[in-house]
């Protein structure tokens, strides 16, 4: 089984709990349900208050080394939501 590293929380946790966010080479981030797009990924735990750390700490932006819009958080979390 794999592991990969939570970027809110820093502890290496089995892929099965994480959610994983996809940078993609054009630029945009997706949220990614079924784990088969290619890309560079960054996970986080698969709870209520790590997700919600994410979003107020803006973690993707120093994942990915870029600045990602708020218009782009505001959708990956409803994304997230569902």
């Amino acid at each position: 089984m794999f592991s990969r590293k939570c970027i809110v929380t820093n502890k290496i946790v089995p892929v099965n709990q994480l959610i994983r966010f996809v940078l993609l080479k054009n630029g945009t981030v997706m949220f990614e349900k079924d784990e088969k797009i290619l890309g560079r990924g960054a996970y986080c735990l698969k709870n209520i208050e790590t997700i919600d750390l994410l979003f107020k700490k803006k973690s993707l932006n120093k994942a990915f080394k870029k600045n990602i819009p708020q218009e782009t958080y505001n959708a990956l979390r409803k994304e997230v939501e569902e």
